[in-house]
C-alpha cells in the first residue's frame, strides 16, 4: 500500500484534551499570518499546548502504521507517559539540561499494526533528577492509506456553496474575499450537511472560536463520532481567540466505492457555532488491497518537498504545500518519513462577521 502522512496541528478537533483549562497556549489571532509567514514563530501553524497540571491527558484517534508526535525539550519539561491503545503505558522524559532549540521529538513509531489506533500522552511531571513539570505539544504526524503501491493521486476541492453539499436546517453565507475560495456556511442551530465523494481520504475544514461547540460526523452509516471545534484556548463562550483554517475531521484508510459524510452541529444551550470553509478528498488511480491492509509499508504517495525538520527547522516544512501532501523530512532519532501538509490554501484569511 501506499501511505500519506497528515500533520495534525495541536488546535484541531481531531485532537481531544481531558481539559483545555489545564493548558496554556499562544492565541492564533497574535500570529494571523502564520499560513503566508511560516517563520512567524518556530511552532507548527504558531501554536502549541503547554501544561504543568501533573495527571492531564491528550488523546488522538488515528488508523495506520505510524505515529509521530512532536513538543519541546529542555530543563523546565519532565516526564510523560505514551499508551496505544490497552497496551500499558510507557514513560518518556522531555527534560534537558539546557533549552531544545525547535521541535522535539516526543515519540516516533512506524512499526504498529495497521489499524485503527488510540494514543493518549499523559503528563507526569518531575518524576526523576532535576527534570521539571512542564509538557508542550506541538504537532502530530499520523500515516494513513490513500492507495496502491504505485498509485497516483488526485485531490478534489469542494468550496462550501458547493452544489453536491446539501444543507439541511438553517445556515448562513459569509462572503469575505479573505476567506478561502471567498466564503465560509455557519450556523449556530441544529442543522446538518451532507456529501458523497469517491475516494481513500477526506479532510473538511473549518476554524475553532471560544463561540463554536461540539459537532458529530457520520461516515457510510457508521455510529457518530463527536468532535469539538471550540477554540483551543479554553476559556469562557464568546468570539475570542479563532483560529482559522483548522482541521474539523479526518478520514483515510477508506475503500473503493462511495462514501457518504454528514455532519451535525450540537449547538446546546450556547447555541454554538460551526464553520465550514472547505473539503477535500483524495482519490487513488489504484486503490489498495484491503486484505493486505496490515502492512506497515510507508511509501510517500505524493511529490516530495526539500524540507527537512531538524531540531532547529520552522514551521515552514509544515505550510508551504497547497494541498494534502507529503515531503520529505528527516529528523536524526527517527529517520525518513513524509511531512504531511493540512494547513491548505490559506493564500488569505478572514474570520466570521
Amino acid at each position: 500500500m501506499s501511505l500519506q502522512n497528515v500533520t495534525i496541528d495541536d488546535f484541531d478537533s481531531v485532537v481531544a484534551w481531558s481539559s483545555k483549562g489545564d493548558w496554556s497556549t499562544p492565541n492564533p489571532e497574535s500570529n494571523p499570518s502564520w499560513f503566508s509567514e511560516p517563520d512567524v514563530t518556530e511552532w507548527h501553524q504558531a501554536t502549541y499546548h503547554k501544561t504543568s497540571v501533573v495527571g492531564t491527558t491528550v488523546s488522538l484517534n488515528f488508523t495506520g502504521p505510524s505515529l509521530y508526535i512532536f513538543g519541546a525539550s529542555g530543563p523546565s519539561y519532565g516526564s510523560y507517559s505514551i499508551q496505544i491503545d490497552s497496551s500499558d503505558p510507557t514513560t518518556y522524559s522531555a527534560y534537558a539540561s539546557s533549552n531544545v532549540t525547535g521541535r522535539f521529538p516526543l515519540y516516533s513509531s512506524s512499526e504498529l499494526a495497521y489499524g485503527p489506533h488510540t494514543v493518549v500522552l499523559e503528563n507526569l511531571g518531575a518524576v526523576a533528577g532535576e527534570e521539571g513539570s512542564d509538557l508542550l505539544v506541538d504537532l502530530f504526524v499520523v500515516g494513513t492509506e490513500v492507495g496502491a503501491d504505485g498509485a497516483t493521486m488526485m485531490n478534489t476541492t469542494l468550496q462550501e456553496t458547493d452544489p453536491s453539499i446539501t444543507y439541511e436546517g438553517t445556515w448562513e453565507n459569509n462572503t469575505n474575499p479573505l476567506f478561502n475560495g471567498g466564503g465560509t456556511t455557519y450556523t449556530n442551530t441544529d442543522s446538518s450537511f451532507s456529501f458523497q465523494f469517491e475516494g481513500s481520504a477526506v479532510w473538511i475544514f473549518g476554524d475553532q472560536v471560544n463561540d463554536h461547540g461540539l459537532f458529530t460526523v457520520t461516515i457510510n452509516g457508521s455510529s457518530p463520532e463527536t468532535y469539538d471545534n471550540g477554540s483551543g484556548c479554553g476559556g469562557a463562550f464568546g468570539k475570542t481567540c479563532e483560529k482559522l483554517g483548522t482541521l474539523a475531521f479526518f478520514k483515510g484508510s477508506l475503500g473503493e466505492g462511495t462514501h457518504t459524510v454528514e455532519v451535525v452541529n450540537l449547538p446546546g444551550v450556547n447555541n454554538s457555532y460551526i464553520d465550514i470553509d472547505q473539503i477535500i478528498y483524495t482519490t487513488p488511480s489504484i486503490y489498495a488491497d484491503r486484505s493486505s491492509s496490515n502492512s506497515s509499508s510507508s511509501d510517500s504517495t505524493t511529490a516530495p518537498s526539500s524540507s527537512s525538520l531538524s531540531p532547529s527547522a520552522s514551521a515552514a516544512a509544515a505550510s508551504a504545500s497547497v494541498l494534502p501532501s507529503s515531503g520529505g523530512l528527516s529528523l536524526a532519532a527517527l529517520g525518513p518519513l513524509a511531512w504531511g501538509v493540512m494547513g491548505l490554501l490559506w493564500v488569505g484569511r478572514g474570520m466570521r462577521l
